[in-house]
């Protein structure tokens, strides 16, 4: 019996492993779809858009000539 209760812990430890590289591989993905998503929305902003884009975001650029 306790050969059996050793296999079935070792299986849920397995099993949570699993579970846990699932959830980040998925969250990985997801990550990399909005990136994805927010690049090609910056490429379609006009050079004034983007820069009010980067100016509400905390991330200000400066026009240097």
């Amino acid at each position: 019996l306790d050969e059996i209760v050793d296999k079935l812990n070792e299986l849920a430890e397995e099993n949570q492993r699993l579970t846990d590289k699932l959830n980040q591989t998925a969250l990985e993905l997801v990550d990399g779809v909005i990136s994805q998503g927010k690049a090609v929305e910056i490429s379609e902003m006009s050079y004034n858009e983007f820069l009010d884009y980067r100016a509400k975001n905390g991330k200000p650029m400066e026009l240097h000539l």
